[in-house]
């Protein structure tokens, strides 16, 4: 016997875009905004659910911090993470083209992917730096790579020759701590930092001074010895220990 039942299905012209205007007019009114987005100057009062939902990063962060106040600490202007912040209600970007390597650098921090493959597909793309132009951003970024530095973390600032290098550093900023220790199961963010751990249970001390020979188990060891005791950097450390090394060869 068949049922009679019907199945009804109705899809709703416009319902995205409307939703999202309805949540931006929230906002606007600071009404359910549960989390406000701190950064220098800028206080932005938010719904956790929706910045999480175009933020991996912020959803990681909400998660770990249940604080109704959420700081992050960018290099570029605060202006960047507003309009980056906006654009979850909106789904709209606008910005200078000088500005295109801010934006994307800052949107790779909040690993909001789909304003990254926007910005790399932005043509013409000029250098905020030099003022030469670019058909397309990857040729940007080859000319920022090579002469200006572009891989820059948002957060702190340091600079990086190489996206992986950068990659792996943001891993620092967002506590992601993927390599574990097998004998005692602590885990930190890089693989350097779990070497230098693991002398800690082998009693190897890797890292001499070429000054008083003096062993350290630890590089951040090392350097805070080298600039308060003699008042030298790693790199003269290196340089010092090589001429050691060719006196004896010579000799």
């Amino acid at each position: 016997m068949s049922s009679c039942a019907e199945v009804l299905r109705f899809q709703l012209p416009g319902h995205e875009a409307a939703a999202l205007r309805s949540m931006n007019r929230l906002r606007a009114e600071e009404r359910f905004c549960d989390v406000t987005i701190v950064a220098r100057s800028l206080r932005f009062r938010g719904h956790r659910v929706i910045l999480a939902a175009c933020s991996p990063f912020l959803r990681d962060q909400f998660l770990l911090n249940p604080a109704a106040e959420l700081r992050v600490s960018l290099a570029h202007s605060a202006r960047v993470l507003a309009d980056l912040l906006l654009s979850c209600y909106t789904g709209a970007l606008e910005f200078a083209g000088r500005d295109l390597v801010n934006y994307l650098t800052a949107a790779s921090y909040l690993q909001m992917e789909h304003v990254v493959e926007r910005c790399r597909a932005a043509a013409p793309a000029r250098c905020g730096k030099c003022g030469e132009a670019f058909q397309g951003v990857e040729k940007l970024v080859f000319h920022m790579r090579a002469q200006h530095f572009v891989f820059m973390c948002p957060r702190c600032g340091k600079q990086f020759n190489h996206s992986s290098n950068l990659n792996r550093h943001m891993n620092v900023h967002r506590g992601v701590k993927s390599h574990g220790c097998g004998v005692c199961g602590k885990s930190f963010t890089q693989k350097s930092t779990l070497h230098d751990h693991m002398n800690l249970h082998s009693g190897e001390r890797p890292y001499r001074c070429s000054y008083c020979d003096v062993r350290f188990a630890h590089k951040p060891a090392i350097r805070r010895h080298l600039k308060e005791q003699h008042g030298k950097t790693t790199a003269e450390n290196v340089l010092e220990a090589s001429v050691a090394e060719i006196n004896v060869l010579v000799r």
